[in-house]
């Protein structure tokens, strides 16, 4: 039988540090610690360095085990072609998610309802819609900790002896 990961997970949070999207990304951070993941390494939120901001991203997800998206809606977008309008990630946590594939590290995405992710996130990971509130369903609940569980393990066989 498979032992569980060790209980010290480490995950770069990339979100959003608007106060409109505060309580969806509180939401993510205590989904993280109910599963044994400790966000961390989001410039504004849990660090700050003075050195350009793609070099301090990318130095959080190097040392961090795993990467957690908290995809919130940025920006209207509106298609050329049909007018459609949707409501959009920021291209920040495009990059960020895009640092983490090239590095090889597991990627989570929680996408609150309403909000488009955009084509790269669904090629790359699955992700999970949530809608902003304190209670999750069950089968939601469960699946999401199937989620975590797996990319826990990822990182934790990605980490050096």
């Amino acid at each position: 039988m498979n032992a569980d990961p060790p209980r010290c997970i480490r995950a770069f949070l990339s979100c959003s540090l608007r106060p409109q999207d505060a309580v969806f990304v509180q939401q993510v951070e205590r989904l993280l610690r109910r599963h044994q993941i400790l966000p961390c390494g989001t410039l504004g939120r849990y660090e700050a360095y003075p050195a350009p901001l793609p070099e301090s991203i990318l130095r959080n997800i190097s040392r961090a085990d795993m990467v957690v998206i908290a995809a919130t809606p940025r920006y209207q977008a509106v298609d050329v072609h049909t007018q459609a309008q949707t409501q959009v990630i920021s291209e920040m946590l495009q990059a960020e998610a895009a640092m983490a594939f090239a590095h090889g590290k597991p990627l989570v995405v929680f996408v609150k309802k309403g909000t488009d992710p955009g084509h790269f996130l669904p090629a790359v990971t699955q992700y999970i819609v949530l809608e902003e509130s304190r209670s999750i369903p069950p089968e939601k609940y469960r699946l999401i900790s199937r989620l975590l569980y797996h990319a826990k393990r990822q990182a934790l066989s990605q980490r050096l002896p």
